[in-house]
Parts: structure tokens; C-alpha cells; sequence
């Protein structure tokens, strides 16, 4: 897990995983699909997905106890933009595929050689000694 302290809360928390897997893309829809269905607005719903991704979080004034009965206009400010803005980026970086990406030679080569047998055969410099 990825710890990220609170910058202006001493003790609180929260926690990313180290690997995001298919599980958070489920919990990250099935919050999605929720904020929409209530009619949130843009950055209670980023908040919402926030939350749903983080593993544990700790010492957070206002979020204790049933999710569902978290008052967000109670929450301050500096800590929603703080969650946001640890969360959805990491997330987000998961989509990411580099774009010259490859895999990997079975014999760990990373490119062909130039010079192959067919010019050792043709007499190139590299060819062994002829005996006479």
C-alpha cells in the first residue's frame, strides 16, 4: 500500500494500492453509476470516486462511520481537493500503455545482430582462416 499523509491534518491518511487492479475499475463504475443516479454535482462525484478507490484512510474529520451518511457541504474544502487530487490522478495513470511498447526477445536480445552467417560464408573479415 501507498501511504499519503495529509499535508495540513496531522495522523490522517489515506491509502492506494500499490497495483491498480479490476476491482477498483468495478468499485470505481459502481460509484460512478451511484453519483450519477443521485444528481451530484461534478466535484462531489470526483470526491465519491475518490473514495471509492482508496484503500484506508484514517483521522479524517468527517468520515467516520457509514459512507452514506457522510455530509459533504460539511467537509472542508482543502481535504476534498487534497483526496481528489491524490487519488484520480494515480488512477487515471493506469490507463496509460506506453506507446513503444514490446515485449521482450525470448534470448533477452534487445535488437538483431548485423552481421549474420550468410557473410561469414561469403568471405567477409569476420570469416575464420582459410588453411592452406
Amino acid at each position: 500500500m501507498k501511504r499519503i499523509d495529509c499535508p495540513f491534518i496531522e495522523g490522517a491518511f489515506i491509502e492506494l494500492p500499490d497495483e491498480w487492479l479490476g476491482e477498483h475499475a468495478r468499485r470505481h463504475d459502481a460509484a460512478l453509476a451511484k453519483a450519477r443516479k443521485a444528481e451530484l454535482g461534478d466535484t462531489e462525484t470526483q470526491f465519491c470516486l475518490s473514495m471509492a478507490l482508496v484503500e484506508n484512510w484514517g483521522g479524517i474529520p468527517g468520515l467516520d462511520g457509514n459512507p452514506e451518511k457522510w455530509d459533504f457541504g460539511a467537509l472542508s474544502f482543502s481535504m476534498i481537493s487534497w483526496i481528489v487530487r491524490s487519488v484520480l490522478p494515480s488512477y487515471q495513470l493506469a490507463w496509460l500503455v506506453p506507446a513503444n511498447f514490446s515485449l521482450p526477445s525470448p534470448a533477452g536480445l534487445t535488437s538483431t545482430p548485423t552481421t549474420g552467417t550468410a557473410e561469414k560464408a561469403a568471405g567477409s573479415s569476420e570469416s575464420e582462416p582459410q588453411s592452406v
